[in-house]
């Protein structure tokens, strides 16, 4: 067992998935860092490392095993070890995100089925594209606005964020602001997560404007300045919290995606006997 911190967690970095560099360059972490090795013949081959989010809850951040060593139950003893471990440590509950690909299809479901983990729960859609395959959406010059309604560059107006979004990275080119009358009634606020990339991080409307083609036309007013400024590629994710929003997405985006992916959540109670006694 490794007692981790920020520091020295990333000497195993090339043993995370996902990547933990990677991860904090975004969230950096907060709470009490534990990892568990897997080793054979005094080389690791294997390491899950889990969060402590609060007493009661720890999150998996990342379990990793190396190719040549998958299908031989290591991942599933890592997981199954580390759960004691927080189990004894008084946490009552582990929670797992990730992002669904080829290996979390056959390798990380499967096993978290036999630990007898919930179901999977889908969180979020995420998708990407380039600018030249975004620019073919017809919706991108519909929806003029009327004079009662000015668009306008966030970082420019000096307003505070929503409490959800980072100042880190806030991109100008393309984070707007879109007022009625003098009120802000939306944004659509975006990130530089590479020299290439936009992340497309929030979006949101009054819901008085919501059928009114504002809000699709914030949206297209930020994605055209990106086409217009070379930067080539896009990213964005939608929460099934939102279904109207996604309903959109689902409509116009998909077909200009280059690629369509999902965030699924799951988790388990480890110390049942402990949360019952607490409540």
């Amino acid at each position: 067992m490794y007692h981790l911190n920020s520091s020295n967690a990333l000497e195993y970095n090339h043993l995370t998935y996902p990547s933990l560099q990677k991860r904090w360059q975004t969230q950096p972490p907060q709470g009490e860092l534990t990892g568990l090795s897997a080793s054979l013949d005094s080389a690791i081959v294997g390491f899950a490392i889990s969060e402590r989010l609060n007493p009661q809850q720890a999150e998996i951040i990342s379990l990793f095993v190396l190719p040549e060593y998958r299908n031989q139950g290591i991942g599933t003893k890592l997981l199954a070890y580390l759960e004691q471990e927080l189990a004894q440590q008084g946490c009552v509950e582990i929670i797992l995100s990730y992002s669904t690909s080829t290996l979390t299809n056959v390798a990380l479901e499967p096993l978290l089925q036999k630990l007898h983990w919930q179901p999977p729960q889908i969180n979020l859609v995420l998708g990407k594209t380039a600018t030249e395959k975004i620019a073919q959406a017809p919706w991108l010059n519909k929806y003029p606005l009327p004079p009662a309604f000015e668009v306008f560059p966030w970082l420019d107006a000096g307003l505070s964020l929503p409490l959800s979004v980072e100042a880190h990275r806030l991109e100008p080119l393309n984070s707007l602001g879109l007022r009625y009358r003098g009120e802000v009634i939306g944004w659509v606020l975006t990130h530089r997560v590479a020299p290439d990339t936009i992340r497309y991080t929030t979006f949101s409307i009054a819901q008085a404007f919501e059928k009114r083609g504002r809000g699709v036309w914030l949206l297209a007013s930020a994605i055209r300045r990106q086409v217009d400024s070379g930067v080539p590629y896009l990213t964005g994710s939608v929460s099934y919290r939102y279904p109207r929003l996604l309903k959109f997405v689902e409509r116009h985006l998909t077909p200009y995606l280059t690629g369509v992916g999902e965030v699924r959540q799951t988790s388990k109670l480890i110390n049942p006997t402990l949360e019952s006694r607490e409540n």
